[in-house]
């Protein structure tokens, strides 16, 4: 292992080449670094995935950089230019993240002390090539605990909590959701209650059915005399767009900033959300939040804090393996069909 000398350490690059919720789940890392060396200057890279605009509003983050969508080999070897530059002392991989990609660019940009989890390459389970240093991921362990052991190696120690969340809403976009709301909401009484029926568009799999959702939100408007805001990125316009139609004048379409959005979902009694991002990010705001889980891991991607709550159908076992079955097919998986709209409304009535 290589010696840490902490007088020399000072610049610090995070790799987060993931979408919202990863990083959200990633970003208890850079805070417990500074925690410890509030001088160190930290930069993180992250995916052009809408999360450059959390990361902006981070205060713990003294630099963003987003990489472009697609890049050819030209533009990989001028992105690892453009870091060698900035000459970094400490370079960290955070998980989930195409590994080996990720220790490529530690390794080209120059960085001398390079921090990630050992990876499979050819027969070795736990590679740690390009890597100075790495850990072993934990199956037990939360991928908010995953990545705050990455900090072993440099002498820090972290427990996490539930509440690992730490999302800063500039007033501004909470001014602008005030406005939204003021503007859509004809009634003040109502309770406003956010569904998410969408999901990244390669991930179609952990999507319950448009049906469902569409059921549940209809009986929460009559039990629960709520107002829908329906959430989603751009890609799920469409998808929205039905849910509108079948929810009506008790429902609006969200279409704003992702802080923005963050401050709308911290006016919610609660969001309901597949698994996915935005999932993450009515955590963070500190709303409640009903996750419904079928192929994928609770115990590894689940919402975090008190107010988070997991919604499986009995009997199923999460069934997606980053590594060895990436893609589950374009349709949803038989786990996330088993929850049915009643097994749903049954769990929200009695946690709210």
């Amino acid at each position: 292992m290589v010696p840490y000398l902490s007088n020399r350490h000072k610049k610090v690059l995070f790799l987060s080449l993931s979408g919202i919720g990863n990083f959200l789940m990633q970003a208890p890392t850079w805070r417990a670094i500074k925690k410890v060396h509030p001088d160190y200057h930290v930069t993180v890279w992250v995916a052009p995935r809408g999360t450059s605009q959390l990361a902006a509003a981070d205060p713990h983050i003294d630099h963003v950089i987003e990489g472009p969508i697609k890049n050819s080999l030209l533009g990989h070897l001028r992105a690892t230019a453009r870091l060698r530059r900035q000459h970094f002392d400490i370079g960290l991989a955070l998980s989930p993240s195409q590994l080996i990609k990720s220790a490529a660019y530690l390794y080209l940009a120059g960085i001398p002390r390079r921090i990630g989890h050992a990876y499979p390459l050819g027969h070795n389970p736990h590679s740690r090539f390009l890597l100075t240093d790495t850990i072993n991921e934990d199956n037990k362990l939360h991928d908010v605990e995953q990545n705050l052991r990455l900090l072993e190696p440099l002498g820090i120690k972290t427990e996490a909590s539930e509440e690992t969340y730490q999302l800063n809403i500039p007033p501004k976009n909470q001014q602008e959701a005030k406005e939204i709301i003021g503007r859509n909401v004809v009634s003040r009484d109502r309770k406003l209650i956010g569904l998410h029926p969408g999901c990244a568009p390669d991930f179609l799999w952990k999507r319950w059915p448009l049906a469902n959702f569409a059921a549940v939100g209809q009986a929460l408007i009559i039990k629960n005399n709520a107002h829908i805001l329906i959430f989603g990125g751009p890609a799920e316009q469409v998808l929205k767009e039905k849910l509108k139609t079948v929810l009506g004048e008790h429902s609006t379409v969200i279409n704003t900033h992702l802080l923005t959005t963050a401050a709308l979902m911290q006016q919610c009694q609660f969001v309901l959300a597949n698994d996915s991002g935005l999932m993450h990010l009515a955590a963070a705001s500190g709303t409640g939040v009903f996750g419904l889980f079928g192929p994928t891991n609770e115990r590894h991607v689940g919402p975090r804090g008190a107010r988070s709550h997991i919604i499986r159908a009995p009997g199923t076992k999460p069934a997606y393996d980053t590594e060895k079955n990436f893609h589950l097919g374009s349709a949803p998986h038989r786990t996330i069909l088993a929850i049915t709209p009643e097994q749903v409304l049954d769990k929200i009535l009695r946690a709210v």
